[in-house]
């Protein structure tokens, strides 16, 4: 017996994009952080001094978890904008992998 499937399309629309935005914010964050961890790596002996190393450590540590958030947020925001197409098309072939 085949099932209706209903899909607010403006509601999933925006959660795509709310995931597309967390993304690019992720994706700006990382960088900034890289810029700033490359920074005080320059500085030598100046960075160790102020303690300003541990810092960079730090960054170095959490920088690829954010980068890995951020690109899975894309990922998410993709399958979520490929959903909605897919549904208002009216192809249904996706829809097995909720049920």
């Amino acid at each position: 017996m085949a099932e209706d499937i209903y899909m607010d399309v403006p509601k999933v629309t925006t959660m795509g994009q709310t995931f597309s935005t967390i993304g690019d914010t992720c994706s700006t964050v990382h960088s900034i952080l890289e810029g700033i961890a490359n920074a005080i790596k320059a500085s030598g002996i100046f960075g160790a001094i102020c303690g300003l190393s541990v810092v960079a450590e730090v960054i170095d540590l959490i920088n690829p978890i954010i980068k890995q958030v951020g690109d899975l947020c894309h990922t998410v925001s993709d399958g979520i904008k490929g959903a909605v197409s897919n549904y208002v098309s009216g192809d249904q072939t996706g829809s097995t992998l909720f049920r």
